[in-house]
C-alpha cells in the first residue's frame, strides 16, 4: 500500500479521512439575518455586506455566507416595502390635506342652511334681506348684516326675539367687502325657496331644496364641477 493511501496514524485501515471542523459563523452574518427578520432593512443590509466582505477575506476561517445573503435579500425587500409604505402615507396625507378646505366649507354651508331653516321655524318665513319679494324665490348675500342678524341682533327688525341662529364666536371667513366666504376666499351664495314649492333655482336649474348654499370651490368659478354645495339632483 502506498504511503499516499495509508490511513492516518492511529486510525484503522479503511476509515474515512477526518472531517475538517466547521469554521465559526460570522457574527455580522447572524446580525444581518436577525435584523432583516425584525424589519430593520438598512442595518440588515449594512451588516450583510460587511459579513460577506469579512468571510471572503478570512480565507475559509469564517462561515455564515448563506446567512449573510439571506439577511441581504430580506433586508432589501424590507427596505423596498418601507419605501412603498412611506410613499403611500405621504400620498394619503396630501390627499387629506387637499380635502380639508372642502370639508370645512361644506360644514359652513350646512350651518348656514340650518340657521335659515331654524329662522323660518321661529318666525314663519325666511329673512327678507336684500330686496327679496314675498312669494318668490330669492338669494341672500351673506354679508355682515346677515351675520349680525343670524347671531342674535335685531337687524332691520327681522329678529325681534334676538335669537342666535349661528354661534356668535364662530370664526367666519369673509371677503374684503364683508361677505361670508369659503376656505379659498370666494363669497358664499345662498338660495331660498321663497314661493314654498319645495325647490330652489340655481343658474336656471331647479333643485329639490328649500335652502341651498354654494361655494365656487378651489377654482373660484361658480357653476363648475368643483363647486361645494348642499344641493344636488
Amino acid at each position: 500500500m502506498s504511503s499516499a493511501n495509508a490511513p492516518a496514524p492511529g486510525m484503522p485501515a479503511g476509515s474515512p479521512p477526518p472531517m475538517r471542523p466547521q469554521p465559526p459563523t460570522s457574527g455580522l452574518a447572524i446580525a444581518s439575518l436577525v435584523l432583516s427578520i425584525l424589519g430593520l432593512g438598512l442595518p440588515a443590509v449594512i451588516c450583510g455586506h460587511l459579513a460577506l466582505g469579512s468571510i471572503k477575506r478570512s480565507g475559509g476561517t469564517e462561515g455564515g455566507k448563506g446567512l449573510a445573503i439571506a439577511g441581504l435579500v430580506i433586508g432589501y425587500l424590507s427596505m423596498l416595502v418601507g419605501i412603498f409604505v412611506i410613499i403611500a402615507v405621504l400620498a394619503a396625507g396630501a390627499a387629506i390635506k387637499e380635502r380639508i378646505p372642502i370639508y370645512e366649507t361644506r360644514s359652513d354651508i350646512v350651518s348656514l342652511s340650518l340657521a335659515l331653516s331654524t329662522y323660518r321655524t321661529e318666525y314663519g318665513e325666511y329673512p327678507m334681506l336684500g330686496g327679496a319679494e314675498k312669494g318668490k324665490d330669492f338669494s341672500i348675500v351673506p354679508d355682515q348684516a346677515f351675520l349680525d342678524l343670524m347671531t342674535g341682533q335685531n337687524v332691520q327688525g327681522l329678529n325681534s326675539s334676538e335669537v342666535a341662529f349661528l354661534e356668535r364666536e364662530a370664526d367666519w371667513n369673509q371677503t374684503p367687502e364683508g361677505v361670508l366666504a369659503d376656505q379659498w376666499g370666494n363669497p358664499l351664495e345662498i338660495y331660498v325657496d321663497g314661493d314654498g314649492d319645495g325647490t330652489i333655482t340655481v343658474d336656471g336649474v331647479p333643485f329639490l331644496k328649500t335652502v341651498g348654499a354654494r361655494s365656487a370651490g378651489p377654482d373660484g368659478e361658480p357653476g363648475t364641477e368643483d363647486d361645494v354645495t348642499n344641493y344636488f339632483n
